[in-house]
């Protein structure tokens, strides 16, 4: 179980599911849909958002695109935002199984190891990935604290309805995560990035 002082990291630490996220951006009012209210509340141990957006593309081609955890500074982060070294899988399509790994320098010295494994593959559909923190000896710890769920489903006309849901686990005797310390959890900044999504892909 992940100790207080690493859920401190936690709670400043941007985690996309296998890289970063932008801090929180306010996009155009035409685009923004309702804010994201949790239906349970954010007082749980698991706290979470949702996003979704429709893109002028074919589902396959925002899937892989997606899915490629090397296209993330090309959409997910602003140019300003701070990137943590990741490697691993990152030039293709990531399948059950494939993993990234992501180091974090802190500005006051700490540091940060996690790793960012796909658990569910539907191709086309459907990319889970869980997020653990690494130990000493270089191995992933047994706790789950981040999952992300992204899907794609087909319209008519050729176009595709994307989703992001993200999800910062807790654990008893850590401190409580939040979600407005943590960027990864900002409604607002996800929908803004999936509107830099929209635009790259558009074209």
């Amino acid at each position: 179980m992940p100790s207080g002082r690493l859920m401190k990291h936690l709670l400043f630490l941007p985690l996309l599911g296998f890289g970063v996220i932008a801090a929180a951006t306010v996009a155009s009012a035409q685009t923004v849909p309702p804010a994201f209210v949790s239906a349970i509340g954010d007082n749980t141990n698991v706290v979470f958002v949702e996003n979704h957006i429709v893109i002028d593309r074919p589902a396959n081609e925002i899937f892989d695109f997606v899915s490629t955890p090397g296209n993330v500074y090309k959409w997910f982060t602003k140019s300003s935002d701070a990137k943590p070294f990741i490697t691993g899988a990152l030039d293709h399509p990531n399948r059950v199984g494939d993993q990234v790994f992501e180091n974090i320098d802190f500005p006051d010295g700490r540091k940060l190891s996690l790793v960012q494994t796909t658990v569910v593959c539907i191709p086309g559909f459907e990319w889970v990935v869980t997020g653990q923190p690494i130990g000493s000896d270089g191995k992933p710890l047994p706790q789950v604290l981040s999952l992300a769920v992204w899907t794609v489903q087909s319209l008519p006309g050729g176009k595709s309805m994307f989703s992001r849901f993200f999800s910062l686990v807790g654990s008893e005797g850590s401190v409580t995560v939040s979600r407005s310390k943590n960027g990864a959890l900002d409604p607002v900044g996800s929908q803004a990035a999936l509107e830099r999504l929209k635009k790259y892909l558009e074209g």
